[in-house]
């Protein structure tokens, strides 16, 4: 349905402050739809758009901005799990509450470096 007259010609009302334009190529480019995708190019055209007043951009961005916190949060919480699970496999268990010491130790370092991480911006 579109060919490359057609995304030249979306570029050509992107650069010249079309905010729809704008709009539909950082969704292009988000989506890698008739254009390589590009997480850099998708929030330069998405941030124009809303800088002209697209409330959709606007949207989309922190959209973006949710699932980049959600993510490094999931690092945060894998980091901490890793750290755990390494002290635990140093330790030699010798019962059935050492263990269950271990994993209560486990989820609060799990919890803290949940916390830290939606303290640090």
């Amino acid at each position: 349905m579109y060919d490359q007259t057609y995304i030249d010609e979306l570029m050509a009302k992107a650069i010249n402050d079309d905010e729809k334009a704008c709009f539909e190529l950082g969704c292009r480019y988000l989506d890698g739809n008739k254009v390589g995708k590009s997480f850099k190019e998708a929030c330069r055209w998405l941030s124009k758009a809303s800088r002209l007043g697209s409330s959709e951009a606007r949207i989309k961005l922190d959209q973006i901005k949710e699932k980049l916190e959600f993510q490094r949060k999931l690092k945060w919480f894998f980091a901490a799990l890793s750290l755990v699970f390494s002290v635990i496999d140093q330790t030699a268990v010798n019962s059935d509450w050492d263990f269950l010491a271990l994993s209560i130790i486990c989820g609060v370092l799990a919890f803290f470096f949940w916390v830290l991480s939606s303290r640090w911006q």
